[in-house]
Order: structure tokens, then C-alpha cells, then sequence
């Protein structure tokens, strides 16, 4: 494949970009407060690659996908030689986690440029490189499909996005090949988020209250052990007296009263998951897209370093359970990754580009 001049065009990555993260607002995820509407996103990825379609006499064949009014997915194919083999960048999601520009020092929802900075809720995720394939229109011995989703931020909720398309089989034709999930996983072991009580005067002890929060383990564990192990650890801190009970927790304060044995009332634990969860991944170190991907790294950032983190990521496991050659990759700032005043570096991007581009150009060699 002649990959020359195949570089990214920063004015129209950033004008997509501005279009992207000005729908950031009504892209947020957590509902029941904030349900995304992906089709704003969606809109605009259509109209960057609708021109290069099969129907408008271009090469892309384009699939909207939508099990949800207003949340749709998008499939993106730029076919190869009939028995050329496939490969796929899975991942690209048009929602994002909610921002409060309260906390931020500028406007979260709309695009600000500063320097190579790019700036505003969603600018570590990136877009574009099915687009450059279809002008330049190479010839390609595999087909290259880009796979856009909605819902990634949210767990809670199915039918919607990847699971819903993997449950579909819309996916199966992707098994034949490496599969690079597009994004980010953040690291953690077990913590609260979000915390919740009935309300209630500033002078009065609420009778409950509800924390509700993630845990993310390393992939070497099972996670119905994990989930049966934390169900035993609250069992014990409710059975009956002594130190192993709540009265026990080297926490409580003087004038905590986890008991009222006047009234009959003792204090109680409940440990509730939600119907849905994410398995961990290794990625297979020895297989053809992990080396094709190192040495993409290597070729434009002189050296690679992979590294593991404990983050979830929808479906990939079962993807990689089903015979798929899952591999992940990212071109954000992990720093900057769901915070506060979230932004990317354009100059980063430029770089992945590369890295994409040299993805393509191995698998499209003769020995490949």
C-alpha cells in the first residue's frame, strides 16, 4: 500500500472535533439525569463521511445502527480484496462522563484551542481516519472497519451499543482478524462515587443512606469470586454482636451507635450489583496484532512501552473469548483522562495517525 501522503489534516480534524465536543452537553452519560442522545455526535461523522459512500460513488460502506431512538451506533467498512482478511478499530464512542463547569476554568462543552492543547469534555477520543482512507482510496488487501458506539460510559443500561451488536452478530465478521479497541481505561481498585441519602434537616441523622461506586480487578481474577468474596465480607459485618460485627469497625467514633438495644435496632449492610458487569483483558502478547501494533509504535515513537491497568472496558473480553485478536490502544492524556478541565494534545494525535497508518500498511503488505 502506498501510504504517502497519508497524514492528518489538522483543520479539519479540529473542525470535526469542534462540531463533536460542541454536542458534548447532550452526550453526558449517567442517567436517569443525563441520557446521551449519540445521534447529535453521530450527525457529524455522517456528514464527513457520507460524500465518500458507496451510494454517493465512493468506496465506504456505511451502516447506521440504532436499537435506541436518538442512540445510534455506526459501522464504517473500506472493503480490500475478497479474501484479503479484515481488521477493525472497535471502540470510537460518541457519549461521554459528565462535567460540571462549575468546576472547570473553561467551558467544558464547547472546543478551545490553546496552543497544541485541545480543549473541552471528550477531546481523548478522536475520529477521522476512516475519512482519510476514503479520499485517498488505496488499494487494500484487507478491509478496514471502524466501529463507532454509543452508551461506553454506562454499564448500568444494555441494549444500546457494543453488547447489543456483539449479542446481534453484527460483529462476527471481525473474528477473522486483530481487533484494536480505540480508547482509554482509567485505573483503580475499589471505590465510591456516588453517594446518596432521603434528605433531611442539617440536625437530623439520616436512617440510611446509599454509596454507589466501581471495583476493577486485574483480569487473572474471576469476577463472580470477587463478587461472591465482597457479598462474604458484608455477611460478616452483619452477623449478629461481637468484634467481627459493625460494632467492631475500627472506624466507629465514640458517639456512633450502630446499635439501640432499648428499641431493637440494629444497623445493616446491603450489597446490591447492578444486572451488568465487565470482565478484565490480557491482551495476547504473542499474537500477529500485538507485534503488529509494537512495532507501529516503535516505527513513529522510536520505542513502546505497553502497559497494564485495571480499567473496564465493554464486551472485549467476551469478544476476546469468542476468537477475536482484541488489542488496546489510546492517543490521550491519561493525566487529563474524565477530570476536571479534560484536554488533548494535537500533536498527540498526529502521532496516532501515524500509528494507525502504520497498522494499515503492515497489514497490507505482501507478508502479512
Amino acid at each position: 500500500m502506498d501510504s504517502e501522503g497519508f497524514v492528518l489534516d489538522d483543520d479539519r480534524f479540529v473542525e470535526l472535533l469542534r462540531k463533536l465536543i460542541g454536542e458534548s452537553k447532550h452526550l453526558q452519560n449517567n442517567p436517569p439525569e443525563n441520557v446521551p442522545k449519540e445521534d447529535r455526535a453521530a450527525r457529524h461523522v455522517l456528514d464527513v463521511l457520507q460524500p465518500l459512500s458507496e451510494e454517493c460513488g465512493g468506496p465506504l460502506r456505511i451502516r447506521p445502527v440504532s436499537y435506541v431512538e436518538g442512540r445510534g451506533n455506526i459501522i464504517v467498512e473500506y472493503p480490500g480484496e475478497p479474501d484479503g482478511g479484515i481488521m477493525s478499530f472497535v471502540g470510537c464512542h460518541m457519549d461521554v462522563v459528565t462535567a460540571n463547569p462549575e468546576t472547570w476554568s473553561f467551558d467544558p462543552f464547547s472546543l478551545s484551542v490553546d496552543g497544541d492543547k485541545l480543549r473541552g469534555r471528550g477531546t481523548t477520543d478522536c475520529l477521522g481516519h476512516v475519512a482519510l482512507l476514503g479520499e485517498k482510496r488505496p488499494k487494500l488487501k484487507r478491509t478496514i472497519v471502524g466501529v463507532y458506539i454509543a452508551n461506553e460510559e454506562n454499564s448500568k443500561i444494555l441494549g444500546i451499543g457494543i453488547d447489543e451488536l456483539v449479542a446481534r452478530g453484527l460483529l462476527d465478521n471481525l473474528r477473522n482478524g486483530p481487533l484494536y479497541w480505540y480508547g482509554f481505561a482509567t485505573p483503580s481498585t475499589m471505590k465510591p462515587t456516588q453517594w446518596h441519602y432521603p434528605g433531611g434537616s442539617i440536625n437530623q441523622i439520616p436512617g440510611e443512606a446509599t454509596v454507589c461506586g466501581d471495583c476493577r480487578i486485574t483480569p487473572f481474577y474471576d469476577v463472580q469470586e470477587i463478587m461472591d468474596k465482597l457479598r462474604s465480607y458484608v455477611d460478616e459485618l452483619n452477623a449478629a454482636g461481637g468484634a467481627g460485627g459493625l460494632e467492631g469497625l475500627p472506624t466507629r467514633g465514640p458517639c456512633s451507635k450502630y446499635c439501640l438495644p432499648d428499641e431493637g435496632l440494629r444497623g445493616r449492610l446491603e450489597l446490591t450489583f447492578f444486572d451488568s458487569h465487565s470482565k478484565g483483558i490480557a491482551c495476547n502478547l504473542d499474537s500477529e496484532g500485538f507485534h503488529a501494533m509494537t512495532a507501529a509504535f516503535t516505527r513513529v515513537y522510536g520505542s513502546c512501552k505497553p502497559y497494564a491497568i485495571t480499567g473496564s472496558l465493554p464486551c472485549i473480553r467476551e469478544l476476546q473469548e469468542a476468537g477475536y485478536d482484541v488489542q488496546c490502544i489510546g492517543f490521550g492524556k491519561m493525566a487529563t483522562y474524565h477530570a476536571v478541565d479534560e484536554y488533548a494534545l494535537l500533536s498527540d494525535y498526529r502521532k496516532g495517525f501515524e500509528v494507525m497508518r502504520e497498522l494499515i500498511r503492515h497489514f497490507n503488505s505482501g507478508s502479512s
